[in-house]
C-alpha cells in the first residue's frame, strides 16, 4: 500500500484528529437519514473535512494530494474544485486570484504570458474574469497553465483590478511620464511588449521574475500605497 497513504491514515488516528473528523462526519452523514447521501456526496464530505482537520492541506500540490488518497491526480483536481466551489466566498475567492496572479509561475515565449496555477477554481475564476474582458486564453492539455497572448497584457491586468483601483494605477504612470494618450491598457500593452522583446533578444531566463516585480508593483500602486514610480519599472514602458 502507497506510503502516502499510509501517512495519511496514521495523520487521521491521532487522538484529537480523530475525535474531530469522526464527530463531523456524523453530525454531517446523520443529519437527515441515514444513507441519504450518495457516495459522491460521501467522498466530498471526507475530503472537506481532512481539509478542515488538517490532514490534507487545500494548496498542497494536486500530485502529493492524489497520493495520499491513493487516487489519480484528476479525481484529486476534481474533488478540490468542488470543496473550493462550496467553501470559498467570494471575497476569499477575489484574495486567492489576486495571490495567483501576483506571485504566479510566469514563463513567456515572444507570443504568449504563461500562467501555471494549481487550484481549478482560482484557475477558472481567471480564466472567466479574462474571458468577460475579451482574452481567451489557450488552457494546456493538463488544464493546469494558461496562455495569454502578449498583445492583450494590458486587458489581462485591468481584468483583476477595480475601476478605482485602474484610476489609481493610471494616476501613478501620468506622474511618472509613461501615461500614453490611448490611455491605461495601451501603456500596459508597452510593458507586455517589452517582455517579448526581452525574450527575442535572448533574456528569456531573467523574464518571469521581472513579471513578478512588475504585478507586484501594479498591485501596489493601485491601492495608492507605495512611492512613485521605480526606474526598473520606468524602463518596461520606454
Amino acid at each position: 500500500m502507497p506510503t502516502a497513504f499510509n501517512a495519511l491514515k496514521g495523520r487521521l488516528k491521532q487522538a484529537q484528529t480523530a475525535q474531530a473528523f469522526g464527530q463531523a462526519f456524523a453530525d454531517s452523514y446523520l443529519a437527515t437519514a441515514f444513507g441519504a447521501l450518495p457516495k459522491s456526496e460521501v467522498d466530498l464530505l471526507v475530503f472537506g473535512l481532512l481539509i478542515q482537520t488538517g490532514v490534507l492541506q487545500a494548496d498542497q500540490p494536486i500530485y502529493d494530494m492524489a497520493r495520499s488518497l491513493n487516487i489519480t491526480p484528476a479525481k484529486a483536481r476534481n474533488l478540490l474544485f468542488q470543496h473550493q466551489l462550496r467553501t470559498l466566498d467570494d471575497d476569499a475567492l477575489n484574495r486567492s486570484v489576486l495571490i495567483a496572479v501576483r506571485h504566479g509561475r510566469y514563463s513567456v515565449d515572444q507570443q504568449r504570458l504563461s500562467l501555471g496555477i494549481e487550484s481549478p477554481l482560482v484557475r477558472s475564476a481567471i480564466e472567466a474574469r479574462s474571458k468577460a474582458k475579451g482574452v481567451f486564453a489557450d488552457i494546456s492539455l493538463s488544464g493546469e497553465i494558461l496562455r495569454i497572448p502578449m498583445t492583450q497584457f494590458g486587458v489581462f491586468i485591468t481584468a483583476f483590478l477595480s475601476q478605482d483601483q485602474q484610476r489609481q494605477l493610471q494616476e501613478r504612470l501620468q506622474a511618472g511620464g509613461v501615461l500614453q494618450a490611448e490611455g491605461l491598457v495601451p501603456t500596459l500593452n508597452r510593458a507586455g511588449r517589452w517582455f517579448a522583446a526581452q525574450v527575442a533578444g535572448g533574456a528569456a531566463e531573467q523574464v518571469p521574475g521581472k513579471i513578478g516585480e512588475f504585478f507586484e508593483w501594479v498591485q501596489t500602486a493601485a491601492t495608492g500605497a507605495g512611492g512613485g514610480l521605480p526606474a526598473e519599472i520606468a524602463q518596461l514602458f520606454g
